[in-house]
């Protein structure tokens, strides 16, 4: 949206426009402060504390609503 944004203006200003870098900071409750580089994962992995810096799938998902399946259904799902 921000990239459309730059360019729509230029354009109505006549001169162009387009932007050198964007970076998002923030998406729900994650925050560029709380992220991890890949090269911290991989080095994770080989010293075994990968599972540390990991999230739970509760965690990441939080915003969806749970859905309960009846045991019945299940396969129906699947």
């Amino acid at each position: 949206y921000i990239r459309t944004l730059c360019h729509d203006v230029g354009e109505k200003l006549g001169c162009g426009a387009h932007m050198s870098g964007l970076v998002r900071e923030q998406i729900g409750h994650f925050d560029i402060q709380s992220s991890v580089t890949l090269e911290e994962l991989l080095n994770a992995r080989e010293d075994g504390s990968l599972p540390q810096k990991l999230l739970a799938t509760e965690t990441v998902l939080d915003f969806l609503p749970e859905v309960k399946i009846r045991p019945e259904r299940v396969q129906s799902v699947r």
